[in-house]
């Protein structure tokens, strides 16, 4: 991009006018074709030179100046041409040399040619550019608004013709309509159906015609308001656009004196600025301290009349809320019990009063049958648990021993 910008050759010119660029860039284009051609006729101009006698003046006119390009060229076609005749009557040449030599002519021949052509088309070219300048001794911009009022003048008597073809065209087709009424005598009554009816038939087509009119002039009407409708709503929104601008972005003592300077053009149909007062004892306007306040004030003051979240309103910042992150964590919950687990867990955890066991009453068979149950160490739960089962078959129907087994299982 850089190596870009720095290989820009162009002049920029400052507020410089589109037509006054386009003018420009058609007077170098001119310049720069007659260099071109320039640099092609010296050859010419040299060759000629040497063979004048009579030592004319080397500032000689355009005009002169393209006829002897035009005698030169002229001279060297007849030379070739004598060249060319001289060549096919010498008789001491054979065939190879003779058609090298007629080659190399033809060779000249067409470069000749073809530098006469370019030479035209140069010509022909500046000509045109030139013309395009200047027409009538009239610069561009005159000569095209004067082409567009005669454009227009034309179109308006394009346009007056056909109303008035049009007009007539209907007082004809109304007096064929009469002329036929008048002239129409019957003989009996079904020529006079016959008619009847034909002239029914002439009047549908054209009732035809004419609601098929009647369709396309309500499509155009249609697509037509379609246009405008869309013209206005584009206009609306670039007028709230520009309000919008305007009222945001633009103080409030320029935009009042940007509305004192407009002004409404009739004849280009464009909002035009006046121009400003050339009067130099204008008494300069009172500075303001900023947009909301015209006289200056302390800043304790400004500090209590403006709420601490607008600090910074004056610098145009606007003030958004945090803006906070969705949340990737949760409160711990409590694992959920069911109620009858939870009771039996409650009532097992209870404090229980100490049990006293009566041995007495146990029989010594039973008490053995009873010491023989316990597990020992090399014994499995499901051993115990069988014993524990036999201890309390054996002590059924005792308060005292079932609570104590109870308790043991528990």
């Amino acid at each position: 991009y850089a190596n870009r910008a720095k290989n820009i050759k162009n002049q920029p010119r400052i507020n410089e006018d589109p037509k006054d660029a386009l003018l420009r860039k058609f007077q170098e284009e001119i310049a720069r074709l007659k260099e071109q051609l320039e640099g092609k006729s010296k050859h010419g101009k040299k060759s000629r030179r040497q063979r004048t006698h009579d030592g004319a003046d080397n500032d000689e006119s355009n005009d002169s100046g393209q006829n002897d390009e035009e005698l030169y060229l002229k001279d060297q076609q007849d030379k070739l041409n004598e060249e060319k005749r001289s060549i096919l009557q010498k008789k001491n040449l054979n065939e190879t040399e003779r058609e090298d030599m007629l080659r190399e002519l033809e060779e000249k021949q067409q470069e000749i040619q073809r530098e006469q052509d370019e030479r035209r088309e140069m010509q022909n070219k500046i000509q045109q550019m030139e013309s395009k300048l200047i027409t009538g001794g009239k610069d561009i911009v005159t000569h095209t608004s004067e082409q567009e009022e005669t454009l227009l003048q034309k179109r308006r008597l394009i346009a007056e013709a056909e109303r008035r073809h049009y007009e007539v065209q209907k007082q004809l087709e109304q007096g064929e309509e009469e002329r036929q009424t008048i002239n129409e005598k019957y003989t009996n009554i079904k020529e006079e159906v016959e008619d009847k009816r034909a002239k029914k038939e002439k009047l549908s087509k054209q009732l035809k015609k004419l609601e098929a009119k009647k369709l396309e002039i309500v499509e155009k009407h249609r697509i037509v308001r379609e246009e405008l409708e869309a013209e206005q709503r584009e206009i609306q929104k670039q007028t709230k656009l520009f309000q919008l601008i305007i009222e945001n972005f633009i103080p409030t003592d320029e935009r009042e004196r940007l509305l004192k300077r407009i002004q409404f053009d009739d004849r280009h149909n464009r909002w035009t600025l006046k121009e400003l007062s050339k009067q130099t004892d204008q008494m300069a306007a009172r500075p303001i301290l900023t947009h909301s306040d015209r006289r200056p004030i302390a800043v304790h003051s400004q500090s209590n009349s403006i709420p601490e979240i607008a600090y910074f309103k004056g610098e145009n910042i606007i003030l958004l809320q945090l803006d906070f992150p969705s949340r990737t964590t949760r409160d711990y919950e409590d694992p959920m019990v069911p109620p009858m687990i939870q009771a039996a867990m409650g009532k097992a955890m209870k404090d229980e009063e100490n049990i006293e066991l009566d041995a007495k009453n146990i029989p010594l068979e039973k008490r053995k049958k009873k010491k023989k149950t316990i597990p020992s160490s090399s014994d499995t739960y499901d051993n115990y648990v069988s014993s524990t089962s036999s201890m309390s078959r054996i002590g059924y129907g005792d308060p005292h021993t079932s609570r104590s087994m109870n308790s043991a299982r528990r």
